[in-house]
């Protein structure tokens, strides 16, 4: 099982995804890590794309992110689209607990990185900011991806509230093997 997790800022695909591939026994993938080097430093295109090369050589992984730039190296090979589509008020409460809470423990995040209280709060750069003004594009985005499906080997699993993530996250954990609709 080759499994992609989407989802906007904030909608714990980084969460998910790491319970599904420690459950399965797989390689776990941040795109966000791929991406940020120490110091907030963006890695090269060509960089990422080496690394996520390198990352989905494996027979079975699990990759969290949304960059577009990436998707033709490791969709083809994906089995499995998961898409977190909550709503955008859940989103807010869950990014901004969590920012609160990496700034107030000094919780690294992103390839070792920790966000700063004027960084997440007061810059243009806000992850808050960026949950916010994203979060209509991307369910636009991911909607055209479930109309359309990109690629025909993928199972598009569309998850609308907490509770159908965990029962998701069992079933494609092994735990549970009942039949589930897909889309």
């Amino acid at each position: 099982m080759r499994v992609i997790i989407l989802g906007t800022s904030g909608a714990g695909k980084s969460t998910f995804a790491k319970h599904l591939a420690e459950a399965r026994g797989c390689p776990y993938v941040d795109l966000d890590d791929l991406h940020w080097e120490p110091g907030w430093i963006e890695a090269p295109d060509e960089v990422m794309i080496e690394r996520l090369q390198a990352a989905i050589a494996a027979p079975a992984w699990v990759v969290a992110g949304n960059y577009a730039h990436l998707r033709d190296i490791h969709w083809p090979r994906a089995t499995h689209l998961v898409w977190l589509d909550y709503s955008r008020p859940l989103v807010m409460r869950r990014v901004f607990v969590r920012t609160l809470r990496r700034w107030l423990r000094r919780e690294t995040c992103c390839n070792g990185n920790r966000e700063s209280l004027r960084m997440s709060f007061l810059s243009k750069d806000s992850i808050l900011l960026w949950a916010w003004t994203s979060y209509h594009r991307r369910k636009t985005e991911f909607d055209g991806y479930f109309q359309t499906p990109p690629y025909p080997q993928l199972e598009m699993l569309r998850v609308k509230t907490p509770r159908e993530a965990e029962g998701l996250l069992s079933e494609l954990s092994g735990a549970n093997p009942a039949t589930r609709q897909a889309g």
